[in-house]
């Protein structure tokens, strides 16, 4: 599986959202991607354990997207190991329009 890391990710320079891909090649079959998801949610889950334990830290996660873009199954998927007490949701309605 191809690795990722923050960087490929990070903003150095001015960008044009339209040119960015939205679609990530992984160069990998489901079975390989299911395993690492497995991984990555137990990763996490112990993470959120010891944050849990200090009551001292926390993360925020922002996602949007347009309606049925999928926002909600990433979180059920990527989450599902996380204990729900640990866990606070806000959802946010349309933005203002301008003046």
């Amino acid at each position: 599986m191809k690795s990722i890391t923050p960087d490929d990710f990070r903003v150095k320079n001015p960008i044009s959202l339209s040119k960015i891909p939205t679609d990530l090649d992984f160069d990998t079959d489901e079975d390989e991607k299911e395993a690492e998801l497995l991984k990555i949610q137990k990763k996490l889950s112990k993470r959120q354990d010891a944050m849990y334990a200090h009551n001292r830290y926390g993360v925020l996660i922002c996602l949007q997207g347009m309606d049925t873009c999928g926002k909600d199954s990433l979180i059920r998927e990527v989450f599902k190991e996380f204990n729900p007490r640990g866990v606070v949701v806000h959802s946010f309605k349309l933005r203002t329009p301008p003046n």
